[in-house]
């Protein structure tokens, strides 16, 4: 779908996207409002690859509105077909040199949802209409246990919104943005048993992600690439990435 989307917009570039998809100019406003919630939906691995037609096709299937997960009755139908269209949207810009032949013949659905960036709103209330006044407040809880020299023995970590409940890891990056004074503020802990071979890991992990983020929210895909080749280098030289 996603792909009889986007040749439908480059054959008929006067119509709509929200016409395209029969759909009113509010409902293309929620969808866009609530992209990564809808994303969230799909993106466990049982879901996005289901082999079952029938469940899946929930995504695809016309009115009143997309019957699957947690998507609300406000949304439009056939949710699938509009996220199918941003995925090869991102994937085309990732590729210029593709021609809608080569997108055509494309059987492997890996590069295009690899290319997938979904759009950064900001932390907002899961599904939530667009210019909601609606807020929550999700609660976010990490326990350190020291040892007689305060040094990190075990770190525990809970989250309400979701299903991790004191979750042990051995490491933790965490930044916040001071907009006061200008400034990160960063907490950066791991325990006694975490191994300099895991340690290298997390660090070019960490980076890739931090990659992620800058293009999420800066839409700045050059010097995100940037930080990514860095990073495979850097991996490389740690022995994290084989050349």
């Amino acid at each position: 779908w996603g792909k009889i989307m986007f040749l439908l917009e480059k054959c008929l570039p006067e119509e709509s996207r929200s016409s395209l998809l029969d759909w009113s100019a509010e409902d293309l406003q929620w969808a866009e409002a609530n992209e990564q919630s809808i994303w969230l939906e799909l993106q466990p691995q049982d879901m996005l690859f289901n082999s079952n037609r029938m469940e899946f096709g929930r995504w695809f299937d016309e009115g009143p509105f997309t019957r699957i997960g947690g998507i609300p009755q406000e949304g439009p139908d056939r949710l699938g077909a509009w996220l199918g269209l941003r995925m090869v949207n991102d994937f085309m810009k990732e590729n210029p040199e593709w021609s809608m032949s080569d997108l055509i013949n494309l059987r492997d659905p890996l590069p295009i949802i690899k290319s997938y960036r979904p759009a950064y709103c900001g932390f907002q209330p899961t599904f939530a209409p667009p210019n909601s006044t609606n807020m929550t407040t999700s609660k976010i809880q990490i326990d350190i246990t020291t040892d007689e020299n305060k040094v990190p023995s075990q770190i525990q970590w809970s989250a309400e919104d979701s299903d991790v409940s004191n979750k042990v890891a051995k490491a933790m990056a965490l930044a916040m943005w001071d907009e006061k004074d200008g400034n990160a503020v960063h907490m950066d802990l791991w325990t006694k048993e975490m191994s300099v071979e895991e340690m290298r890991h997390f660090i070019c992990q960490t980076m890739m992600t931090m990659a992620n983020t800058l293009e999420r929210a800066t839409n700045d895909k050059a010097h995100a690439d940037a930080v990514r080749s860095f990073t495979e280098e850097l991996a490389k030289r740690l022995g994290v990435l084989k050349n």
